[in-house]
């Protein structure tokens, strides 16, 4: 399964990241169509060169032509944004037309890395370990987002966060 090979081969390079976007929805309990994996990652080059490595462990390369080892930079990931309008680095299988099987490495996460990755839930899954959002911070970057579709998200996570506080 394309999931489960991504997630670990992330592990086996031990890439620090944090799954954010719909699947993260998906995960803490709110049903939403998604079929990419979207990254937060830990954007210095030790981690960025694991990353690539793991990435293309299992076939998947950047869709853009750019060197992927340019995340590492921060002008240049600024660069992408401002001048080329890029919010993610795509990166996908050329053996495969299969639009899910993709893996964007989000350029702004709109918080911190390190909040994220502290805060971040351990799931356990097929023997990989997922590094996943804390749904409390998964509010607050889609609420910072605003589009229709994150606000629909934040009202749904609400719900579930609410639910859970009860049962503690």
């Amino acid at each position: 399964m394309f999931y489960e090979k991504v997630f670990r081969a992330l592990q086996d390079h031990n890439v620090r990241y944090v799954l954010i976007g719909g699947a993260a929805v998906n995960l803490h309990g709110v049903p939403r169509m998604t079929g990419d994996i979207d990254l937060a990652v830990d954007m210095s080059t030790e981690n960025v060169r694991a990353l690539v490595e793991a990435l293309g462990e299992v076939g998947l390369e950047p869709t853009a032509p750019v060197n992927p080892m340019d995340l590492a930079s921060p002008d240049v990931r600024a660069d992408w944004r401002e001048q080329k309008h890029l919010e993610a680095l795509n990166f996908q299988s050329r053996s495969s037309s299969k639009s899910y099987m993709e893996v964007d490495i989000i350029l702004d996460p709109q918080l911190d890395f390190i909040r994220l990755y502290n805060d971040r839930v351990s799931m356990h899954a097929g023997g990989v370990t997922l590094s996943l959002i804390s749904i409390d911070l998964l509010i607050e970057i889609k609420r910072r987002l605003g589009r229709e579709q994150d606000l629909a998200d934040v009202e749904a996570l609400e719900r579930i966060s609410s639910r859970k506080d009860k049962d503690q």
